[in-house]
């Protein structure tokens, strides 16, 4: 296996064979970017989200939801590769054959988790990549804010960015029907 420190062009299929355990990782026009592990009350947050997304998706069979750490494919040659902390793909996108690879293009709702090294500039730039590599809606999560950042593309191609500090993350047209009280989301564990 090639060092990290070492001055190479990056695959997605590179990905799936690499080992370094600690890290989480992605590709950015073939840079490989290390992660480290985001801590607790990001897991928190990410698996209330991700267990309601999916509860969701299978109650109605609008699709499938995907946990941390699965690669989105959005750029080739050279590769970029992002993992989403949740993602959502509709019913008629999912693939017949499940692979061990990543997946082409953005998920349809993406969902980023902020931790608490993550600068939100970064994660900005990260919801404008995945906004404009496909995905249909994103939500940028806050924990230490307790806000959510709701990423919609407009009619004109652009993208619309809405901050939610109160009230009910809604699934739009993307999740039509789906609901979650800000205040269950940040709620602190029992």
């Amino acid at each position: 296996m090639p060092s990290m420190l070492e001055e190479r062009v990056w695959t997605a299929d590179d990905l799936l064979t690499l080992d370094e355990p600690g890290w989480c990782h992605e590709i950015i026009r073939g840079d490989l970017r290390r992660m480290t592990g985001p801590g607790w009350t990001h897991g928190r947050i990410t698996m209330r989200l991700g267990a309601r997304i999916d509860a969701f998706a299978e109650s109605t069979g609008l699709g499938i939801t995907l946990a941390a750490e699965t690669g989105f494919i959005l750029e080739r040659n050279p590769d970029t590769v992002r993992c989403p902390d949740v993602a959502f793909v509709r019913r008629e996108r999912v693939p017949d054959i499940w692979t061990r690879g990543h997946l082409e293009g953005a998920p349809d709702l993406v969902v980023e988790v902020a931790s608490p090294n993550d600068s939100f500039a970064w994660l900005h730039d990260k919801m404008l990549q995945w906004m404009g590599s496909g995905a249909a809606m994103g939500w940028l999560v806050e924990p230490e804010r307790a806000r959510v950042n709701v990423y919609r593309r407009n009619d004109a191609g652009g993208f619309l960015v809405e901050v939610l500090t109160d009230g009910v993350l809604r699934g739009g047209d993307v999740l039509p029907g789906f609901e979650l009280p800000l205040a269950e989301l940040f709620a602190p564990p029992r």
